[in-house]
């Protein structure tokens, strides 16, 4: 089933915007994704909604989402969400009734899966605290077996994903997407009798599985202190799977005095005139941003994700009325053309080269 216009056109345009909105944006192991076959994906959940952004920017496969239910209370909304691979999933907080729906929702998703096409969960089923990943819920495993029962014959597997941002908030952070083989449900289960030992069995392969690909600081109660370690210890890497590794080393090195980081004043300078003109030129706009968000969001985790989706739809109205602004005073339609396209441009090469 090929995915709508406006999918691909979404997703094209997010895969533009998140080379603006990170200064690196990774991936390792796209082979890992079957080109066909039912899939069901899988990841940490950091992030918020551009969890799921990044995951279906970094692989070939369009992936269907299960969202909370409370979105798609407007039949607008519905309908726009669905046309975007949206469906509902009801909690508790819903009421207790709505609870029966997502027999439904699960139903819906077998279906399409028989179709061949791919179902993208979050097994700790909300997003939380960067770098550490709690219990996983059991929905993906009932979905992978409810698969099986009503298409023995159909091999699924599950492909993990970890995500891993080396810091969580702000704009210009970095990201590496680590996928890694698909877990293969049929091999998984063979020796299982139960559905409680299958559902046990595929729960825990794919903890270890995402536990290999993302970074996960334990225990809970010492979080903070560890994630200042890391930080305060963090040892540069152009390569971001490099940059993964050393920072799983750095952790596991906790409690280890910390150590004085230099400045690259150097390189500082060399980038002053780039930041400056990109701070002119894109300052307002930034200060709408953060304005818009400020005190607004009760969740942090999407802080991130709100302030993605706001400059990836906004900016180009922004170029648009800078564009018009600076043309009013210049009257010449070649030199605001030329500033339009410097915008752009200076962003993305301070962006790459505003590293360490």
């Amino acid at each position: 089933m090929n995915p709508s216009l406006i999918y691909r056109f979404l997703k094209s345009y997010c895969c533009i915007g998140l080379r603006f909105y990170f200064q690196q944006w990774q991936v390792k192991g796209k082979e890992h994704v079957p080109n066909d076959g039912p899939l069901i994906f899988i990841a940490n959940h950091q992030n918020a909604f551009i969890d799921a952004i990044l995951m279906t920017c970094s692989a070939s496969r369009n992936p269907y989402y299960l969202a909370r239910a409370g979105v798609f209370n407007k039949p607008w909304a519905a309908k726009v969400l669905s046309i975007l691979h949206l469906k509902p999933i009801y909690r508790f907080r819903d009421g207790f009734g709505t609870l029966k729906n997502n027999d439904i929702i699960l139903q819906d998703c077998v279906d399409l899966m028989k179709k061949n096409e791919v179902i993208l969960l979050f097994p700790e089923a909300n997003h939380n605290e960067p770098w550490s990943m709690r219990e996983f819920q059991k929905g993906f495993a009932r979905l992978a077996l409810l698969f099986k029962n009503q298409a023995p014959d159909k091999p699924l597997r599950i492909v993990p994903f970890g995500i891993h941002y080396t810091e969580h908030h702000g704009f210009n952070a970095r990201v590496f997407i680590n996928i890694g083989e698909p877990l293969q449900v049929d091999a998984l289960l063979t020796n299982a009798s139960s559905e409680r030992e299958k559902l046990d069995i595929l729960v825990e392969s794919a903890d270890l599985a995402i536990k290999k690909l993302a970074l996960d600081l334990k225990p809970t109660s010492e979080y903070h202190d560890r994630q200042k370690h890391l930080v305060n210890n963090r040892v540069y890497q152009r390569d971001l799977e490099e940059q993964f590794l050393a920072d799983r080393k750095v952790a596991a090195q906790y409690p280890a005095p910390s150590k004085n980081k230099r400045s690259n004043i150097f390189r500082n300078s060399a980038l002053l005139p780039f930041k400056l003109y990109v701070y002119l030129t894109h300052g307002l706009h930034y200060w709408w941003i953060k304005t818009l968000i400020k005190g607004k969001i009760k969740d942090p985790q999407f802080i991130s994700s709100v302030k993605f989706a706001l400059g990836v739809f906004t900016t180009p109205v922004y170029y648009a009325l800078a564009g018009l602004i600076f043309y009013a005073f210049a009257k010449d339609s070649t030199a605001s053309l030329f500033f339009i396209l410097s915008m752009p441009l200076s962003l993305l090469v301070f962006t790459k080269l505003s590293r360490p």
